[in-house]
């Protein structure tokens, strides 16, 4: 369990940045059919969502974090309400974890964690 203190202290980016690392993570174990390993990395996967989505500095965020997680859980159970795919969704998080490289410091960034 990661500390929510620290996880607060990283940008939104780079919040987004880890979610991607560990999305790659499931879909690696989804694609060994690794089923432990892979339910590990997706419980770890929205533990990290849902920190991100309690973090006060990502409120104007929230309705996109939400919807985010609620196609990542259709993902994951298979009820196929939305079409996303691992790779789509590493895509979409990966997106930010490059503006987190690149230097944009996102809402209350504190680079110094």
């Amino acid at each position: 369990m990661i500390d929510e203190t620290r996880w607060r202290r990283f940008s939104f980016y780079e919040q987004m940045g880890n979610i991607a690392s560990e999305l790659s993570r499931a879909a690696g174990f989804e694609k060994k059919k690794d089923e432990k390993q892979t339910r590990s990395a997706l419980w770890r996967l929205l533990e990290l969502v849902d920190l991100t989505i309690e973090d006060p500095k990502n409120i104007s965020r929230l309705r996109e974090l939400c919807r985010f997680k609620e196609v990542l859980a259709d993902w994951h159970c298979g009820t196929g309400v939305y079409t996303a795919n691992p790779d789509s969704l590493k895509k979409y998080a990966m997106d930010f974890a490059l503006l987190a490289r690149k230097g944009s410091t996102g809402m209350n960034s504190n680079r110094n964690v």
